[in-house]
């Protein structure tokens, strides 16, 4: 006797509708019966059941997908990449993926042990897996109560896309009508891979499920907040009801996204908090099926996995053409990469850096092209502010006097300073102009530089920088060391730190000497909010010092040289 993962009642020849109970401690949907319904909670296998127990395994353009017979789940999903050998067969499932369908928690354990028959067949651009298992649904206390049914899990791999439909259906081999009720679907059990050999902070925040529904897309972090640099995301740690149709949802990496997209009408979902995992599972509610004798009824969902890459998400029309379901793909689908409101800049950014990987194959050299282009872009900001750093040097001694003279006026003190900005020229806050103008950008930047999957595993300088996306790690202290075990050696935050140091002692102009000291001790400020980011964030940052510098030295060469 084989279980299976359906469970259903009956009243009247006609399955019963039952009521949904959330269950907190075992965070999975029930279902309370009806007093007055029939159960039929236990399955057996039909004659012409599969006793096959080997698993079958696919192949295309950008997958390789295994499948085990038991419960027809996906054991292996991994992303192919042969372009880049570090990149190339990532383990997207870090537990295999159930694609399971349920009314029943009880009945839910059990559906892993059921034995479909698998096979693969090539149509054209697509290969097609079909799992199917002919069964025998009956009341556990009234083995005469029977309800035949054929079960079918149907996959449709793209070549050479990194889209794919996943089919459920049903075939009621009764001769009376069969209707399903209170279904759930829950395609994955775990969050997206890959894991890194560290698991920092920052690929903590990178892990999140999400969803779109009314308009609004959300994001679900176990524990740790997202946003920019950590800050401004927020962690749903909780159970939740979703009561409006989902639009699509999945979950994702840094890098890389599962995303279901729907394919019929749904009622919302259940999102369960997972405490000792700290992570969600978002279980979409689906339509109830109502099926005539001999007929098939089905739910499709259209599936996306692969790397967090834009182009991967627009299929071209004649791929929308061959294959219906992409051209009802959801226009906000982008969205689940989570990039933030700066994500055209972002795209931008990385189009560039692609741009010159096409010239010099080396994303590091790519970073530091772009940051030259970035200043060129911004010269004239940045020239105001480095004049306006110049002639704020020239007027300090002025300043000095009259904050001493006036040190216990502190209204008359802001008018002379106002004054002796005026006759000079010179305005103070210009000099915060082009960072403020900027901002959107740096966010942008830290984006790119951060979550791009281009960076991915690039390296920089072997042997030093092996991957722009992570710190660059020269070494590792031993964990047996007392309070500083395990703790990572940077070089690159420590440049960056220099380079700062030497960028403010030039461009620090108070003649406050309480804010001169705060001024310098921002570079140490720096160095910790640097020492762990990934490390073309801190590339480019150093190499903006540089040209800082080297603009400010040049500015002020000019000034001495026109002031004699």
């Amino acid at each position: 006797m084989k279980p299976i993962l359906i469970f259903v009642t009956l009243a009247s020849g006609v399955f019963a509708q039952a009521g949904l109970l959330q269950n907190n401690t075992s965070q999975e949907a029930t279902v309370q019966q009806s007093k007055n319904a029939d159960s039929f909670d236990q399955i057996v296998a039909l004659p012409g059941a599969t006793m096959q127990n080997q698993p079958l395994t696919i192949q295309t353009k950008y997958y390789e997908v295994t499948f085990s017979p038991k419960g027809a789940i996906i054991t292996s999903f991994k992303h192919l990449d042969k372009e880049h050998k570090l990149k190339d067969g990532i383990e997207l499932a870090s537990k295999p993926m159930p694609m399971r369908i349920y009314s029943s928690a009880v009945n839910r354990a059990k559906t892993d042990k059921v034995l479909f028959k698998l096979t693969k067949e090539e149509k054209g651009d697509w290969v097609v897996v079909k799992a199917e298992a002919p069964l025998l649904a009956f009341d556990a206390k009234n083995s005469q109560k029977k309800v035949k049914l054929l079960l079918q899990k149907i996959f449709h791999f793209h070549k050479t896309l990194h889209f794919w439909e996943y089919e459920w259906k049903v075939k009621n081999l009764n001769q009376k009508i069969v209707t399903l009720s209170q279904l759930y679907f829950v395609p994955f059990s775990k969050i997206t891979g890959p894991h890194p050999k560290y698991l920092t902070s920052r690929w903590k925040r990178g892990y999140y499920n999400f969803y779109y529904t009314a308009g609004d897309f959300e994001t679900l972090r176990g524990g740790s907040g997202g946003g920019f640099l950590g800050c401004g995301g927020k962690s749903k740690s909780q159970n939740k009801v979703l009561t409006t149709p989902v639009d699509y949802y999945g979950n994702a990496s840094r890098f890389m996204l599962l995303a279901v997209q729907p394919m019929q009408p749904n009622q919302g979902a259940y999102i369960f908090y997972k405490a000792s995992e700290k992570e969600h599972e978002i279980h979409e509610h689906l339509p109830a099926l109502t099926i005539a004798s001999g007929q098939e009824a089905s739910l499709k969902f259209l599936m996306f996995s692969g790397p967090k890459v834009k182009e991967f998400l627009e299929p071209g029309l004649e791929y929308r053409e061959k294959f219906p379901p992409l051209k009802k793909l959801h226009p906000e689908l982008y969205k689940a990469f989570d990039f933030g409101i700066t994500a055209p800049i972002r795209d931008l950014i990385v189009a560039i850096l692609q741009f010159f990987y096409g010239f010099i194959p080396n994303y590091g050299v790519g970073i530091i092209l772009f940051a030259f282009l970035f200043k060129l872009a911004f010269y004239w900001l940045n020239q105001k502010q480095a004049d306006s750093m110049k002639k704020m040097h020239k007027i300090q001694p002025l300043i000095q006097e009259i904050n001493e003279k006036y040190k216990d006026n502190p209204q008359l003190k802001q008018q002379k300073l106002m004054q002796v900005y005026k006759e000079h020229k010179v305005n103070p806050v210009s000099g915060c102009l082009p960072m403020i103008l900027q901002l959107p950008i740096f966010i942008a930047l830290y984006s790119a530089f951060s979550d791009a999957y281009e960076l991915w595993k690039s390296p920089f300088i072997p042997g030093w920088i092996p991957d722009l996306s992570e710190p660059d790690t020269v070494y590792v202290l031993a964990k047996s060391i007392p309070v500083i075990g395990g703790f990572h050696i940077n070089i690159l935050p420590l440049v960056m730190t220099a380079t700062q140091f030497v960028q403010t002692k030039m461009t620090t102009v108070s003649g406050d000497s309480q804010q001169q000291k705060v001024m310098q001790f921002m570079p140490l400020i720096m160095l910790v909010f640097f020492w762990s980011m990934p490390s073309g964030v801190v590339l480019y940052w150093t190499v903006q010092n540089l040209l800082t510098i080297l603009q400010q030295w040049i500015t002020d060469i000019r000034s001495d040289e026109n002031s004699e």
